[in-house]
């Protein structure tokens, strides 16, 4: 029987195991036909011999954590990592809340465990992020894993406070972006902050993806020094490298309605009020005016909640014919090979993974000087980074490059040859095994 599901430890804050254990037995496990845990189902607990989990328990198990699978750097790289983690060593994991994009793509990862936590949502919602926590801490409690590795915000504080009530042996997470920013209100910005320097209490080792966001977690003393390190959040170097054919070049002029001798400027992103999508549109709107004779298209690849206020701008300013909207692509590395120049005008950011895989293709890049940019963004060699909301200097930026082939031709190359096997995408996660192995020893 399942009367005690967690043993807490003696801190005040987590007084609260003969709640938990009787709250935790609502939601235990459906058996599946297999024997192992890719659906779980609410019942009320009967007695019923749990599902057979020996499987996922004779290797290193490893539990990835994430909020939702979106489309983004670091949901890409966490199905990476879960699915390439030597499986001569690993047994991963993957725990994720349900209806993002990349959902059906996790399920086709062969020899991988998948729990889906519906409870697990971006949104703060007290109740959700309770219901949430107490299936989290039931299923470690289950599983046993030897290391959790939790990523994205709400993912990484209640995943790890979950990893750390049931005395998980080894706590990583991933700090992709942080949760807080500073165009929060400063009552919800304090409480990510102070929720981050609770977490990192007990985490053994926080992942970052640019050095400037360890500065940045330092410097409202999230942590110390020694548990941080840099792992580059990884790209497919040889995909975005390949060249692309004169007739798939034309196919993709033909379907986008593209003339080849206008100059395309891009960006990729989620429309969502970090990437300030919306800036992309007034840049496209102010070009116009400024490089009244240059023939310039704007594509926009991504979706999110913020489409329909986006598509609604595009229309106020008259620019639906300049302006397209592409959704989420599946050849992206094509698309990069016939853009001209790429745009980024994120808000706060880890380091895009957009902007080196634009780098890696040849196609400067204009960005704003956020969080991380500055590491793969050489101002003036590669590309230039521009003050947030500036779109002034960021439109004569690109009109310097428009207006000077053999300027904007040096850029490229220097572009091509700027990124380094560091965002190797296999290379990511040959680094995280190497430290799920040195923490392994420093436990025995």
């Amino acid at each position: 029987m399942l009367t005690s599901s967690i043993i807490l430890t003696g801190h005040p804050l987590f007084q609260l195991s003969s709640v938990f254990s009787k709250v935790i037995i609502l939601f235990q496990p459906a058996d599946t036909a297999d024997g192992s845990i890719h659906t779980w189902k609410k019942q009320y607990w009967t007695g019923k011999k749990p599902p057979n989990i020996s499987a996922i328990m004779d290797k290193i198990t490893v539990v990835h954590i994430i909020t939702l699978l979106e489309f983004g750097g670091a949901q890409q790289n966490t199905l990476h990592t879960v699915a390439h983690l030597d499986r001569n060593y690993f047994k991963p994991v993957l725990v994720c809340g349900t209806g993002a994009y990349l959902d059906r793509s996790a399920y086709t990862l062969p020899n991988l465990t998948i729990i889906p936590v519906p409870w697990l949502k971006r949104t703060i919602n007290p109740l959700y992020d309770l219901t949430a926590f107490i299936r989290l801490c039931f299923i470690l409690r289950r599983i046993r894993p030897s290391i959790v590795h939790t990523h994205s915000s709400k993912a990484g504080i209640i995943g790890r406070l979950a990893a750390f009530i049931c005395r998980i042996p080894i706590i990583i997470h991933t700090h992709h972006g942080f949760g807080f920013n500073e165009y929060q209100p400063w009552i919800v910005r304090s409480l990510y902050i102070s929720l981050e320097k609770l977490t990192a209490l007990f985490t053994d080792r926080m992942i970052t993806v640019s050095t400037n966001n360890i500065a940045y977690a330092l410097s409202k003393n999230i942590g110390h020094a020694e548990q941080y390190l840099v792992i580059r959040s990884g790209i497919n170097l040889h995909r975005y490298q390949r060249t692309i054919s004169e007739q798939d070049k034309q196919r993709l002029y033909a379907e986008l309605g593209i003339r080849s001798h206008e100059k395309i400027i891009t960006m990729i992103g989620c429309f969502k009020p970090q990437k300030n999508c919306f800036d992309f549109i007034k840049l496209s709107v102010h070009l116009r005016s400024v490089c009244p004779q240059a023939s310039l298209r704007f594509i926009l690849i991504g979706d999110g909640k913020q489409r329909r206020a986006i598509e609604t701008m595009i229309k106020h300013h008259n620019c639906e014919d300049v302006v397209q909207l592409l959704g989420w692509r599946e050849d992206v590395p094509a698309l990069l090979r016939i853009t001209h120049i790429f745009v980024l005008t994120s808000l706060w950011e880890g380091l895009p993974r957009a902007a080196v895989e634009a780098l890696v293709s040849g196609v400067p890049v204009i960005a704003n000087d956020v969080d991380g940019l500055n590491e793969v963004v050489q101002n003036g060699r590669n590309g230039f980074v521009t003050k947030p909301h500036d779109l002034e200097e960021m439109a004569e930026k690109i009109k310097l490059l428009i207006d000077h082939p053999a300027l904007y031709a040096e850029y490229t190359r220097n572009a091509a040859r700027s990124i380094g096997s560091e965002f190797d995408i296999d290379r990511m996660v040959r680094e995280q095994e190497n430290l799920y192995h040195c923490l392994m020893k420093t436990k025995q």
